[in-house]
């Protein structure tokens, strides 16, 4: 494979008669994959009518409000490992909204830092993760379609609670390797992330079509559930546990 571009891919998902089966569907599938194979990455162009000009404004808004509540509040969120509030010497926060594509999920979080409501957090929330994870389901329609996988779609979708690094790895035998997710702050300016993270609730295994001569097998079923566990744990000691150590061959 010749070395990868330092330059961002850009891909247009806005581009009207972006549909399964058309020669536009099929050269964006290769598009993606392309990138997620040399980058792990890409900077998606999503159209206006999805996303809102000034819901980028909103949800942002509503997130520098979460992360001004006092910090016993915020304690108060310890849902699941890697989905709680975590604290580094109080220069990084992060937190994480369990089941957040659900408005039952949304609101019970919501509930939880704001006993008496908040309307426009959980309403934005809501909407923003629901709109990032349509364009995510599109993705992994294109993913499978280019890999010949397709018949995996409903399967791995229907597993899956939005909250799959990790388990992506494994999935395509390690053709895609998705870049480390981290934010770099410089100087004394406050700055806020927000990300769409999946976890699989089952086990995920290399496809048989993604298998062959040239490509032999190189992970075991990865338990997902148990995997993030287990990644957990390593975090609380700062170390690493990577996916090969777990079920590399």
């Amino acid at each position: 494979m010749a070395a990868a571009s330092s330059k961002i891919p850009i891909i247009d998902f806005s581009v009207a008669g972006l549909e399964p089966g058309t020669s536009l569907w099929f050269s964006t599938c290769q598009q993606v994959c392309n990138a997620l194979e040399e980058h792990g990455f890409f900077e998606a162009i999503y159209s206006h009518d999805m996303f809102l000009p000034n819901l980028h404004k909103k949800i942002f808004d509503v997130v520098k409000e979460l992360y001004d509540l006092p910090t016993e509040i915020k304690k108060k969120n310890r849902s699941r490992p890697g989905r709680d509030y975590y604290s580094d010497n109080q220069l990084h926060e992060g937190m994480g909204i369990d089941s957040a594509d659900t408005l039952q999920g949304v609101q019970n979080f919501t509930t939880l830092m704001w006993p008496n409501g908040n309307h426009q957090f959980s309403e934005n929330a809501y909407k923003v993760t629901n709109i990032i994870k349509t364009l995510d389901q599109k993705v992994v329609r294109m993913v499978l379609d280019y890999y010949g996988t397709e018949k995996q779609y409903d399967s791995l979708i229907k597993s899956t609670n939005y909250t799959l690094r990790e388990a992506l790895i494994v999935w395509s035998n390690g053709k895609i390797r998705p870049a480390p997710h981290q934010v770099i702050a410089n100087g004394d300016k406050e700055r806020y992330s927000i990300g769409l993270f999946m976890f699989n609730e089952g086990v995920i295994c290399v496809p048989d079509e993604l298998v062959g001569h040239k490509t032999p097998l190189r992970y075991k079923p990865l338990d997902h559930p148990d995997y993030v566990k287990q990644v957990m744990y390593f975090a609380e000691k700062k170390m690493e546990y990577p996916v090969e150590e777990y079920c590399g061959i």
